[in-house]
């Protein structure tokens, strides 16, 4: 993987991951939508940042055309073919400037991406925050995490809606959407102990079955939780049970596809929930632009 700093015209500063597939002529761009991020998550670096502002369209498209710069340049690094709204910020909260940002990249005139190679994430902020992405030029994907409101509320502090309420906001933004672009992703960053269990990925595919009734296509990504310091007791479960979750999920809701999350770019601070600019970095910043 290849982790940017992108200095921004005010000073500020986000970063940006290339991540190279291992065996496909493939490379994934992690793009930045804000600068920090006020969801809270407790187990993401990006949350101690707290939400300094959003990025503008420019500024989104920017990081792409500096990302595809860096790959076209680099001897080893495939084309860059992807792009995936995971890096700093919710896409949810910066809906309005990330939907212009996405309809710029699918434009044929101009970058000429592919609807279907564009993943827009959002943690699900309210139910409107999914309507407001109904018609954006790219795949939607939720970062529900676990589908009990307890432990959700736990793992998402900002959390203020029940997960049963932003599933309908979500099935409201899926319905309308032609059909090859009903697609979804469903996240779940598991942590061991916390919600790695059985029983958890029970509760999350009998959730996510209202939702496979209406998408094309549901892929549950489980993504074991990287270290950050913030959360040092916070540990990567074990391959036991991420295995038994899997195959929990599928035993449930057998027309999900699941896949785990190789674990990439972790060794750099680069894989996710590790993008961390510090408040000194960015007032440094600042006073030099």
């Amino acid at each position: 993987t290849t982790k940017m700093l992108v200095r921004l015209a005010d000073g500020l500063a986000v970063e940006a991951v290339l991540i190279p597939h291992n065996h496909l002529p493939r490379t994934t761009l992690c793009i930045s939508s804000q600068v920090g991020c006020d969801r809270g998550c407790t187990f993401c670096a990006t949350a101690r940042m707290g939400l300094v502002r959003n990025l503008t369209p420019d500024e989104i498209v920017a990081q792409f055309v500096l990302a595809a710069r860096v790959a076209a340049e680099s001897p080893t690094m495939p084309p860059l073919t992807n792009i995936v709204f995971m890096g700093m910020g919710d896409a949810g909260i910066n809906a309005a400037n990330v939907k212009v940002a996405a309809t710029t990249l699918v434009d044929r005139e101009k970058f000429r991406m592919a609807r279907s190679k564009i993943t827009i994430s959002t943690v699900g902020p309210s139910p409107d925050c999914f309507r407001e992405l109904s018609d954006a030029d790219g795949m939607l994907a939720w970062s529900v995490h676990s589908a009990d409101d307890e432990l959700r509320r736990k793992l998402v502090p900002s959390s203020k809606y029940t997960v049963a309420e932003l599933r309908e906001g979500l099935i409201d933004a899926l319905a309308p959407r032609p059909a090859r672009q009903r697609t979804l992703m469903l996240a779940a960053t598991l942590i061991e102990g916390v919600n790695d269990a059985p029983a958890d990925a029970k509760i999350l595919a009998e959730f996510v079955g209202p939702i496979v009734d209406v998408a094309q296509k549901v892929n549950v990504d489980l993504i074991p939780v990287n270290p950050t310091d913030h959360q040092p007791d916070f540990r990567r479960p074990s391959d036991e049970a991420l295995t038994a979750f899997v195959a929990a999920v599928k035993e449930v809701e057998p027309r999900v596809h699941v896949a785990l999350r190789v674990q990439r770019g972790d060794d750099e601070a680069a894989a996710c929930g590790q993008l961390l600019i510090s408040r000194r970095e960015l007032r440094e910043a600042q006073a030099g632009a």
